[in-house]
């Protein structure tokens, strides 16, 4: 193995910690949520989510993200034999960072956890399109 192929894995897997993680949020209480937030530094969270629907989206999202975390896994385990697919999930984090990007200054975010959602997905989305190719 070569050392593109290890990164490219390290990337795809990593990534796919970083969304697999969110799973427990889908089967925890907001406030809980809120409460692990403002523990590891996150300002201004809210105790509540004052309409049911808000909250009906967010863990809508969490779902796509737990899925796309679990075709980044599948992906990082055997990259070689998914090879179609990786070059793919690599521009959709691009677009998940550019999006994080566009939205994070727009709404003028914190730089907790802003930059670092920002950094991870717009530095490993194009990074990974481009290892996809050399393997």
């Amino acid at each position: 193995m070569n050392i593109r192929y290890k990164l490219l894995r390290f990337l795809l897997i990593f990534n796919a910690f970083a969304c697999l993680i969110f799973v427990v949020n889908i089967f925890i209480p907001w406030e809980s949520t809120a409460a692990f937030m403002e523990y590891i530094g996150i300002k201004e969270v809210p105790e509540k989510i004052s309409d049911p629907i808000i909250e009906y989206w967010l863990l809508v999202m969490v779902a796509f993200y737990v899925v796309i975390g679990y075709l980044l896994l599948v992906a990082g385990i055997n990259p070689i034999k998914y090879k179609g697919i990786v070059s793919i999930l690599g521009y959709g984090l691009t677009f998940i960072g550019l999006t994080i990007g566009w939205h994070g200054f727009r709404l003028q975010i914190p730089p907790w956890p802003f930059y670092g959602d920002l950094g991870i997905y717009i530095i490993s989305g194009p990074l990974i399109v481009w290892l996809a190719r050399k393997i």
